[in-house]
């Protein structure tokens, strides 16, 4: 299963990585930055992915825009992962599409609860 990942953070990313391994899910696509995610998303087709992490604040602006984007096009399991400051709350994630929030860092744990429930 193929999992989308937009996060500006090396350690953020392989961390993420390694623990979606442990549930599975073996592929993985990593943008950097929103500019990389566009051009990703285009190929293979935006919904080509089970599921999509992506990072609020990204080197070039704020992740709220690829979340729409994936929402325009109707895709399914879109998490957003941010350290959540008082500039931006859950509820404004959420209000952009997201499906979910998961605050940073990510826990095993909150990550397993959230997207393997039969776990």
């Amino acid at each position: 299963m193929t999992v989308f990942i937009c996060e500006d953070n090396e350690v953020n990313y392989r961390i993420l990585q390694m623990y979606l391994e442990e549930l599975c899910y073996n592929e993985t696509v990593w943008a950097k930055s929103i500019a990389e995610a566009q051009v990703e998303l285009d190929h293979p087709p935006v919904s080509g992915f089970e599921l999509y992490f992506i990072d609020v604040v990204l080197p070039d602006g704020l992740g709220t825009t690829i979340i729409e984007r994936l929402r325009a096009s109707a895709c399914d399991n879109v998490f957003a992962c941010s350290s959540l400051t008082k500039k931006i709350q859950e509820a404004d994630l959420l209000g952009f599409g997201a499906d979910q929030v998961f605050t940073k860092p990510i826990s095993f744990e909150a990550l397993k609860q959230r997207i393997d429930p039969a776990h």
